[in-house]
């Protein structure tokens, strides 16, 4: 796999990580007016969407705990979560353990094509792992964009 495209993934989360990490949890959980979700739900997204356009669409099973699914996957919202108790806490273990896990395939995975393709949201199809490995680090800096954002808003 491209090295410099995993490098580039590996920096971009760990800026994000350290955003998180630095944070207490109510800020963490803190809503901005005008703006959809919070810190923790975007950083949750990004771990569980790495999950999906590297692991799953491979044809490997995701990482990224079923308990916490509901919580960061497409479509859901902070607003309609029951508690949030100790949820930085288990979101950051199970970045971890996904981190580690998304890395070792990388190291090993090939370019061959998807048995089938996927559409993203934003309309680009992805066909391979090298194509979801670019389109995710794009993804991530994106979303560290936000966390920056939300790191200076909430104060």
């Amino acid at each position: 796999m491209e090295q410099e495209q995993i490098q580039l993934f590996t920096i971009i989360r760990d800026q994000s990580r350290t955003l998180v990490t630095g944070r207490d949890e109510k800020a963490l959980l803190k809503a901005v007016p005008g703006l959809a979700n919070n810190m923790l739900w975007i950083f949750g997204h990004l771990v569980r969407t790495t999950d999906f356009l590297i692991l799953k669409l491979s044809g490997h099973a995701m990482n990224f705990p079923a308990d916490l699914d509901p919580y960061f996957a497409k479509g859901s919202s902070p607003a309609d979560w029951k508690s949030s108790d100790g949820l930085k806490d288990r979101l950051l273990a199970a970045e971890e353990q996904c981190q580690k896990k998304v890395l070792a395939f990388l190291e090993t995975a090939d370019a061959s094509a998807f048995a089938e393709p996927y559409k993203t949201s934003s309309g680009f199809v992805l066909s391979s792992v090298k194509e979801s490995l670019r389109y995710n680090v794009v993804h991530e800096g994106i979303h560290l964009g936000q966390l920056q954002l939300f790191n200076k808003l909430v104060g």
